[in-house]
């Protein structure tokens, strides 16, 4: 079993290039190891750069949380406290496409109906249908006892990355 510490480390070495890392905070009464954050703004232009057609902004946050045991309890509070901040997380600009947010649990072990949560959880707000983008709010969770990785639908892309 590896240790949470040794486990957030490898984490950070692979976030800390394009994300920007902040440890220690806290989303609600919940304490959080470590939040990363990464915006990125894309655009196309005709013949000189000022000759802009579109732009659009993309938002990831991921959210670190570290416990003994991941209960259906915990999981729910975190949902709330995301669905509640989603605009708090989203950019009020023209040029706002998307805006990610993960939760991600490093725990010795998950239980079976937090598992069975995460795999059927899904999130996405559509802000004006669509044409002001929309917001994701995923799950992942780690179990360090077994190795196991538990994703929704949506966080699948992501299982790679959070291999032991």
């Amino acid at each position: 079993m590896l240790p949470k510490e040794d486990y957030l480390t490898k984490i950070r070495t692979r976030f800390e290039n394009n994300f920007e890392i902040t440890d220690n905070t806290a989303i609600g009464e919940l304490p959080l190891a470590m939040t990363a954050r990464y915006t990125v703004v894309s655009g196309r232009t005709l013949i000189t750069p000022q000759d802009i057609i579109d732009k659009f902004e993309l938002n990831e946050t991921c959210f670190f949380h570290c416990c003994e045991a991941l209960t259906p309890q915990l999981l729910l509070f975190l949902y709330e406290k995301l669905r509640e901040q989603a605009e708090k997380f989203r950019p009020g600009t023209v040029d706002h496409m998307s805006t990610t947010l993960t939760g991600v649990f490093i725990c010795d072990r998950v239980t079976d109906e937090a598992a069975a949560w995460i795999k059927k959880h899904a999130y996405r707000k559509h802000y004006a249908f669509g044409m002001h983008g929309w917001c994701d709010i995923r799950f992942i969770a780690v179990s360090l006892e077994d190795g196991q990785i538990f994703n929704c639908r949506r966080a699948k892309p992501l299982r790679k990355i959070f291999t032991i």
